[in-house]
């Protein structure tokens, strides 16, 4: 998949149950959210409420961070591949 940006990104199951279709679903929503806008804050990111999810990009200074959604215990996360 593809970040907003159009940076490539692999999408990991971290913690708890999440089926694949499911997490590639919230990230692609996620991302469809933010290069809409629908972000708050000044540089975007979330956090953003995706169905019963919510997603939030780190902030520049957490640079080393992944993007994450998160619903109860299960946490997804993208891992962007900075060209």
């Amino acid at each position: 998949m593809t970040t907003a940006a159009g940076f490539p990104a692999e999408i990991k199951i971290q913690t708890g149950p999440a089926d694949c279709t499911e997490a590639l679903d919230v990230f692609t929503r996620y991302y469809k959210a933010l290069d809409h806008g629908e972000a708050p804050g000044s540089g975007g990111g979330g956090p953003v409420k995706v169905s019963d999810w919510t997603c939030q990009s780190p902030s520049y200074a957490e640079r080393d961070k992944q993007p994450t959604c998160v619903r109860g215990a299960t946490t997804v996360a993208a891992y962007i591949q900075m060209q």
